[in-house]
């Protein structure tokens, strides 16, 4: 409804009529999010209405997205062994995720809920990731979720010319190398 919407505006910075209608000014007003480096895996700027999915196909505009239940961990971690269950379907505007996530197929990309702050101010607890979950390797330095040690983490990863990865935080304040 009309008070949802207003919520979403002000949480995300865009005008009301560009987040249900994809018209107008996209920006209202001055709204800053996160920094300037932003991983591919990472949206970035923040997500326009994201609407809990119905029965049925995705409205008219809106791509359907797969929200997981594991929570990759942005600090210490969390055991990686439990089962992996779809915890509830939300429709993005479409226009919105041609801009910001490309031309992959949909059905590539789940989302996730990380917990912690290692990956701050890139990443905050409780941010919406986009996962390519065909996405299997480590190649182009970016942020990623590895299994290590049996957890769940979230972390930018760096595959150097010898061979061997470097896992780290952003938050090295807090979590040094």
């Amino acid at each position: 409804g009309d008070e949802s919407l207003r919520k979403v505006a002000r949480q995300t910075g865009y005008s009301a009529d560009w987040i249900q209608e994809g018209r107008g000014e996209k920006r209202a007003g001055e709204f800053v999010y996160g920094t300037p480096e932003q991983s591919a895996l990472m949206a970035s700027e923040p997500l326009p209405e994201v609407v809990e999915a119905a029965d049925g196909d995705p409205p008219d505009g809106y791509i359907r997205f797969e929200q997981l239940s594991p929570t990759p961990a942005m600090g210490i971690g969390y055991y990686a062994d439990e089962p992996v269950h779809v915890v509830r379907l939300l429709d993005l505007y479409e226009p919105w995720v041609r801009e910001h996530i490309g031309h992959a197929d949909p059905r590539r990309i789940k989302l996730m809920i990380p917990t912690g702050d290692s990956m701050l101010p890139i990443i905050k607890p409780g941010d919406l990731v986009f996962v390519d979950v065909e996405h299997v390797f480590l190649g182009d330095p970016g942020i990623y979720i590895v299994v290590v040690g049996g957890r769940l983490l979230l972390k930018r990863v760096l595959m150097r010319a010898n061979g061997t990865v470097t896992i780290y935080s952003e938050n090295r304040e807090n979590y040094p190398d």
